[in-house]
């Protein structure tokens, strides 16, 4: 696999990770338990910040390249 494709695969899955992550606060409300839904809140959170942490990667990766590229 190029390194164009990897960025590119992983770009998506990011994608697909965070369009999920969006479906599980309109659901949160049919639990009907407050701390089930902070804890669910919580950890959804910190799981969109690790997907954001993927992401700044690639891009730091790929400025690299084209860093590198120019010069």
């Amino acid at each position: 696999m190029e390194k164009e494709q990897a960025i590119q695969q992983i770009r998506e899955a990011c994608n697909e990770i965070s369009t999920s992550l969006m479906q599980i606060h309109p659901a949160l409300s049919g639990l009907n338990h407050e701390k089930t839904k902070d804890a669910i809140i919580k950890t959804s959170y910190e799981l969109t910040k690790n997907v954001e942490g993927i992401k700044k990667h690639i891009a730091k990766l790929e400025q690299r390249d084209s860093q590198d590229t120019i010069t």
